[in-house]
């Protein structure tokens, strides 16, 4: 007896058992996906990536180089210089300093803690409700006294150092109240905040309007050079920069206080937080919307193909389930969902139907003649099915499997638990739809014939296919020309902002920053000498100044923070507060190191932002009007062989944000190449296993082929960047629309060979079908055009166009193929006309 055999008598024998096994199951696997945590981080790199090591190379070496969330304020006055905003602005400023992230329930878990101390062991502390950053203390005692006692579990141990962020979230508040000013008293350097206090006449606000203005090293940083209306606060947080969604709950947090401040100026977020802010508000609404409406989607779909309810909801339950057994996974692996596994639902939504289509179609036809007995045409089509459905599974696996060969793990992840998906969505298919069958009773609505439009279109496809085969190679071949000069067009690109649309919050405020200062986007370089005092140097400061002067040059740079800024400051202070003496002091190289023990023996602090304690490190600092990925790639090549030209010997590493993203396009670059050869190989390779024959795995290749081409022209065609979004369009188009042409192929091979009988039979079995698929699989990616989040919008209509193309040639190109190879034929009777309309008397081709 097969395996076949005997999984047909248990089904028989047991499906009621099995139906129950599956709701155990999928019980679990919903348990475990309600704890599925949210990573919207825009950092597609993981840690051990050189860019983010650079990165945190440079968060560790300077100060000042956390996360920064920027905030503009314009205010309807004349000039930000008047009472009531600098009132607004001290007022905002000691409130971001005391802002905490903590709640009544921090409170309750850190008393439960201190109780489970024994009484003499316990220490005197009280925390307030809520917490206020000054309590840090204490709860870093509280840790300490746990862990002496032994009684500090690693999940207490985890909360209290992420309550320890939510404490104390911001690090340093850089805003026209606490900003250095560097003047001169005698000989000696007086460095003090800008504002410590708010000035309470006329006069004390002058003069400290011409302190700020005539400081070079904040123009286009904290001033607009162009508008005396606006002041920019820097506010650096000690969030990681992968904490998203304390990034929210600090964005949020500070949205809110300005609010309840009741300021009258307007105020505008910006910067990478921002970003990461904005970019996890859209996965939790994308998330809330997309699941419901596909699945509304397919169901309405699937009514519209078999016209009954069950056979609507049946399949919609089985990709149902694939998804809870997905997400279930997902959380019980530790794995969080992110921006782009947010999309996970609706992949396998719109594929777990497919197979389910084919089933539920080929059952209808057997059902037709096996009206009284249920168990028989379940067997007929497990018998006919599940091997077309393990090489679709398996292809479309593939094509999601060759995604983890690049490293953007968030690509990685999704590639990977998409492919899981397919295989869950397999297993369910063939369990709980054929127990589901044997398990209600017959549908007593008569199978129908499938709509007249299909069989005439399947007969006018096949007479095409006879009669204009020259037709149709001359539509390939314009089709390829119209490909390759899409695909001249093709740019690879990534500019992160434009993700949101125009009208959103913080693509507007993003607008401010580049109005007004030098922009929310930064570059970074560190540059490390061979030896310790190198930066204290005429020649390396001056260096660093001809480098910066070159920068400026280029439009896109709006300004430059770095040590050259600070010595200049220092040398118009020491000059008389001389405007034109802010430059570097000439034909002295000794004032250099003078003027930094001047700083350093002042208490000044912010130069090292810029340098680090031993003056071997220097770092730079550029804002840029543009976060677009090769405006940040074109500074970077610009500028380093100026760096290695001015400072020979000294290592320039870019880092940051910017240097980020150019890795971030590059990897895309590099493994969109690999990603695509492994799934055509893979696939390939299965065609060749599954199919067993060269000849049909060669010419299920040509639709695919014709795929990936025609998805590269849609982007060059429609201006689209090869981004990380659209970058994944054409390996699952492969692995998707593969199985068209499975399905087409061994329907040939079941049917006397590639003649055109068995042509004409495959068309009349599976065109609908496969229509049907086309259809769903487009208006389930269709649904993603509803994200606020560009990335997705262009996702789902390019996959959606993808999916029409990939039908459109495996009819056009595989019926012509075939009978252009074919074997010679046991009958070459040409079909007359109007044949394929009609379902055959002996397998009526039903939905």
């Amino acid at each position: 007896m097969s395996w076949l055999s005997r999984y047909l008598d248990l089904l028989e024998r047991r499906h009621k058992w099995l139906l129950a096994l599956l709701a155990l199951i999928s019980l679990l696997m919903l348990a475990s996906a309600s704890r599925l945590q949210t990573n919207a981080t825009p950092y597609f790199l993981d840690l051990q990536h050189p860019s983010r090591q650079a990165d945190q190379y440079l968060k560790a070496h300077f100060t000042g180089s956390g996360e920064n969330l920027m905030i503009a304020t314009l205010t309807r006055e004349a000039t930000i210089f008047n009472p009531r905003s600098l009132q607004e602005l001290h007022r905002l400023t000691l409130a971001l300093e005391q802002l905490t992230l903590t709640t009544a329930n921090d409170n309750q878990r850190l008393d439960a803690l201190l109780a489970r101390l024994p009484a003499d062991q316990r220490p005197a502390l009280r925390f307030g409700s809520p917490l206020q950053p000054r309590e840090l203390d204490g709860v870093q005692a509280l840790q300490r006294a746990l862990a002496q006692a032994r009684l500090l579990q690693a999940a207490d141990e985890r909360y209290l150092r992420e309550l320890a962020v939510r404490i104390h979230p911001i690090t340093k508040v850089r805003s026209l109240v606490r900003i250095e000013s560097i003047t001169a008293a005698g000989d000696e350097l007086d460095i003090h905040p800008l504002m410590y206090r708010v000035p309470q006449d006329d006069a004390g606000i002058r003069r400290l309007e011409q302190e700020a203005r005539s400081n070079g090293l904040l123009r286009h940083i904290m001033f607009s050079a162009g508008d005396p209306r606006a002041v920019n606060t820097l506010v650096e947080l000690s969030i990681p920069q992968d904490d998203a969604p304390a990034m929210r709950q600090l964005y949020d947090a500070v949205a809110g206080l300005i609010e309840r401040l009741h300021l009258t100026d307007s105020y505008h977020l910006g910067g990478p937080p921002a970003i990461f802010a904005q970019t996890s508000a859209t996965m939790e609404q994308d998330s809330n919307t997309f699941f419901p409406l596909i699945i509304v989607v397919a169901m309405l779909l699937l009514g519209l193909l078999f016209r009954t309810l069950r056979s609507a909801l049946v399949p919609v339950a089985v990709a149902f389930l694939a998804v809870i057994w997905t997400l279930g996974t997902m959380a019980a692996l530790g794995y969080a969902q992110n921006i782009v596994s947010t999309m996970l639902p609706v992949f396998l939504i719109s594929i777990g139907v497919s197979d389910s289509i084919h089933f539920l179609a080929a059952y209808r036809r057997a059902q037709a003649h096996s009206a009284d007995d249920r168990a028989k045409p379940v067997a007929s089509v497990l018998a006919q099915l599940w091997r077309p459905m393990l090489m679709t599974s398996l292809t479309t696996m593939g094509g999601f499997l060759s995604l983890t060969w690049t490293p953007i793990h968030f690509i990685q992840q999704f590639g990977l638990f998409v492919a899981l998906g397919v295989g869950y969505a397999l297993v369910i298919t063939l369990s709980l739809l054929p127990a589901l069958l044997l398990w209600l009773p017959a549908e007593r609505r008569p199978a129908r014939g499938h709509p007249a439009w299909i069989g005439r279109l399947a007969d006018w496809n096949l007479q095409l296919a006879l009669r204009h085969p020259r037709a149709i190679a001359l539509l390939g071949l314009l089709l390829l020309g119209l490909c390759a000069a899409g695909m001249a067009r093709l740019q690879i690109d990534n500019e992160m902002i434009r993700y949101f649309a125009a009208d959103t919050r913080v693509r507007q405020d993003n607008q401010v920053f580049k109005q007004h200062f030098g922009g929310a986007a930064t570059l970074e370089f560190v540059l490390r000498a061979p030896e310790t005092g190198y930066f204290k140097q005429e020649s390396a400061i001056g260096a660093l100044e001809r480098i910066q002067a070159r920068l400026l040059e280029r439009p896109e740079v709006g300004a430059v923070y770095g040590l050259p800024n600070f010595l200049k400051l220092m040398n118009k202070a020491m000059q008389g507060d001389d405007p034109a003496a802010y430059q570097l002091p000439a034909g002295n190289p000794a004032l250099y190191p003078q003027y930094l023990f001047l700083y350093e023996s002042s208490n000044g602090d912010e130069i090292f932002n810029v340098v680090d304690a031993d003056y071997r490190q220097a770092r730079l600092v550029l804002f840029v009007k543009s976060d677009q990925t090769s405006v940040m790639d074109g500074l970077v090549k610009a500028i380093t062989p100026v760096m290695h030209t001015e400072l020979p010997g000294v290592e320039i590493m870019p880092a940051g944000f910017g240097e980020v993203l150019i890795a971030t396009r590059d990897a895309i670059i590099y493994s969109q190449l690999s990603s695509l050869l492994l799934s055509l190989i893979s696939v390939f390779a299965l065609l060749l296993l599954l199919l067993r024959s060269l000849r049909y795995a060669l010419i299920g290749l040509v639709p695919l082929v014709m795929v990936v081409l025609g998805n590269f022209a849609l982007l060059g065609w429609s201006g689209l960047y090869l981004d990380v979004g659209t970058a994944i369009v054409a390996p699952i188009a492969i692995g998707i629309s593969v199985d068209y042409a499975i399905y087409f192929l061994t329907s040939c091979q079941r049917h006397a060979g590639s003649n055109r009988a068995a042509v004409a039979e495959a068309l009349r079995l599976h065109l609908g079908p496969i229509l049907f698929n086309t259809l769903v699989l487009g208006a389930g990616f269709l649904v993603l055009t509803l994200s606020s989040h560009q990335a997705l919008i262009n996702l789902g209509w390019l996959v959606t166009s993808t999916m029409l193309f990939s039908a459109l040639a495996t009819f056009l190109l595989l019926p012509p193929l075939l009978l252009w190879l074919r074997r010679p034929p046991t009958s070459d009777a040409v079909p007359a006309p109007g044949v394929l309309s009609a379902a055959s008397p002996m397998q009526p081709s039903t939905f």
